[in-house]
Parts: C-alpha cells; sequence; structure tokens
C-alpha cells in the first residue's frame, strides 16, 4: 500500500470553524471534568481557578466514557488552568498551572489520560530586583535562569516560589552586595551552614520531590 495522504493536509477540530471565538472549541468554564466527545482541539474557557481532574466523554450508542485512542489537544486561554497529575491522569511532568499560550495533547487509554506532549511558554531568564528586604522568594514557574540583582548591603535568598518537581533553575548572582542562600524557607542545603553566592556566581537548584529546592551543583 502507498503512503496515507491527506488531501489539503489536516486540522483538529470541525474543518472550517477554526477560530477563537467559536464556542465549538471552548471548554464548558469552571468544569474539573469537561466533555470532550465532540472535538479534537479545545481552548480553555476559565474565568476562576480550575483543576481538570478527567475529561468525560460518551463513545457511539451512549456508552460512557471517552473513545479508546481518543487524542485531545488543549491551548489555556487563561492562567486559572491546572491539570493534576494523578488519579486517571498521567502526566508526563508534574502537574500544575498553565500559562495563557501553552498547549498540552493527552491520549485516552484503558480509562485513564495520558499526555503525548506540551508546549510551554518558558520565560528563559528575569531579573528579581531587592530594595532592601530582609529575603526573597523570587517565583520561578516557566523560569530556566533567575539573574538576582541586590540593591541591599545583604539579602537572603529564603525560597524559591511556584515551579514543578524535577524543574531546575540556575540562580546566577548579578551583583557585589552579599546574596546567602539559607535553609530557613523551602530551600534545603546539605549540612547546617548557609551559602553565600559569589558575585557573578552561578547556582542550579532543583526541585525535588518533597517540594524542596535543594542544590544540585555550585558553578566552578
Amino acid at each position: 500500500m502507498s503512503d496515507f495522504r491527506i488531501r489539503y493536509g489536516m486540522a483538529f477540530g470541525p474543518f472550517g470553524t477554526i477560530s477563537t471565538t467559536s464556542a465549538q472549541f471552548l471548554l464548558p468554564p469552571q468544569d474539573a471534568t469537561p466533555d470532550v466527545s465532540l472535538g479534537t482541539y479545545w481552548l480553555t474557557n476559565n474565568t476562576s481557578a480550575v483543576v481538570y481532574t478527567f475529561f468525560d466523554g460518551t463513545q457511539q450508542g451512549g456508552v460512557v466514557g471517552p473513545e479508546e485512542g481518543k487524542m485531545i489537544v488543549i491551548r489555556f486561554q487563561d492562567a486559572n488552568t491546572t491539570i493534576v497529575n494523578g488519579g486517571r491522569i498521567f502526566l508526563a511532568q508534574s502537574g500544575g498551572a498553565f500559562r495563557s499560550g501553552e498547549v498540552i495533547g493527552l491520549i485516552h487509554s484503558n480509562s485513564a489520560w495520558y499526555e503525548m506532549f506540551r508546549a510551554e511558554n518558558a520565560q528563559g531568564a528575569i531579573t528579581a530586583s531587592n530594595v532592601g528586604a530582609a529575603s526573597v522568594a523570587p517565583n520561578v514557574d516557566g523560569v530556566q535562569t533567575l539573574i538576582l540583582t541586590a540593591t541591599a548591603a545583604a539579602v537572603t535568598l529564603l525560597s524559591l516560589s511556584g515551579g514543578e518537581i524535577g524543574q531546575r533553575v540556575v540562580v546566577v548572582q548579578n551583583s557585589s552586595n552579599t546574596i546567602t542562600v539559607t535553609t530557613g524557607g523551602n530551600i534545603a542545603l546539605a549540612g547546617t551552614s548557609d551559602v553565600v553566592m559569589n558575585a557573578s556566581g552561578a547556582y542550579t537548584f532543583i526541585k525535588t520531590a518533597d517540594n524542596r529546592w535543594r542544590i544540585d551543583r555550585p558553578a566552578a
């Protein structure tokens, strides 16, 4: 047999109705188990916090439950949506809130949904500027490199807020003032001594399963 071809290409969702304003593509707002029977491509539409725990469906003949092998692609249009990693949803990465513009693909198999892929809006590098607080806890959702600039003489890096289990963040000291890493918040250091970050130094943190950040390896 020859290769399979689809004339004019293929689109997720009903043909000729691809529009972000079309109700056909919107998941019902504030529904933790939305029905995805009638489509493959979906947009979130949540105006307040929602945690997805399953995606319902109905098969031909009225059988309750999504089709075996059904695939869905979800694009997040809001910052209010979280997908749980557990129960009947198995994600490749840990669960968490998705930012607007991100995409995830899932396939239904044996009464559960499994992640196939995701496209994240990685922020790359951000700068957190301290103006004199005794301690800082910068947010690292989607961050790969965190550049810290201390405007006070002495700053304590107490915690890293946000992030996912398994995420690595390179923290760069970008000032001549003292930045000290301590165990007072959700950062766990080996031993009891604090770590004073060298000027222009870089330190890799990893978030472990106990939701604490640990220094993976200080740069030379």
